[in-house]
């Protein structure tokens, strides 16, 4: 069974997207959607998905829509990059 997804929110150039891998594997989710992009799409709302999607937004609003539409947790970038592990490139 697919992990209950999740809504990354946090201004512009916070590291949502940059993090995105990580964050995959840390939530145990499969996709990222950059929501910011796909509300561009007509019907945007019949894409989303409750299981296996990592959400990207700087939107509040957004975010709360997300989250009422599909049951998805929503975490700020600071709380989700809090404690884990740098990446040394």
């Amino acid at each position: 069974m697919a992990n209950r997804s999740v809504v990354i929110q946090g201004p512009k150039a916070s590291g949502k997207t940059r993090n995105a891998p990580r964050l995959l594997r840390a939530f145990g989710l499969n996709q990222v959607i950059e929501l910011d992009d796909l509300i561009l799409i007509n019907g945007w709302r019949r894409r989303l998905r409750s299981t296996g999607h990592l959400y990207l937004t700087s939107s509040d609003q957004l975010a709360a829509e997300v989250m009422k539409l599909t049951d998805a947790r929503v975490v700020r970038i600071a709380d989700a990059l809090r404690g884990m592990p740098e990446v040394r490139s």
